[in-house]
């Protein structure tokens, strides 16, 4: 064969190769963004999925001294239940913190209690037996 035949069947898989590439390339893509759209709908809806790749805790560990450390401010941010004894923000400050008497427990569960706008209006926390 003369060298311009195969100069030309080089240049015809050349183009050939190229064309396919270019149609892989925008077949990829389309399926690349519908993937995308997917995830993004069904994550929009479920947020199981975003949760699934991490492994948490049924309950957060919460110490007495966690607890205690709630009262160490000078004012609170939300009303405070321990034990069932109430602690309202308003009538709170520092030098209270010593007349209130908790049963010491090592562990304790928190409850979050948010009000009808989503705000956090008050925290309890009982004791593990």
């Amino acid at each position: 064969m003369s060298d311009s035949v195969k100069a030309l069947m080089y240049a015809a898989v050349g183009a050939v190769i190229f064309c396919t590439a270019i149609s892989l390339f925008m077949m990829l893509t389309r399926n690349v963004e519908k993937l995308s759209e997917n995830v993004r709908d069904t994550s929009a809806y479920d947020t199981s999925l975003a949760k699934e790749g991490r492994v948490e805790p049924d309950e957060p560990e919460i110490t007495y001294a966690d607890v205690m450390a709630e009262l160490m401010t000078d004012t609170l941010e939300y009303d405070l239940k321990i034990d069932g004894v109430l602690i309202k923000k308003e009538s709170y400050n520092l030098a209270m913190r010593d007349s209130y008497t908790f049963t010491f427990s090592p562990h304790y569960v928190r409850n979050c209690v948010y009000d009808s706008n989503g705000y956090l209006s008050e925290v309890d926390y009982w004791g593990k037996p």
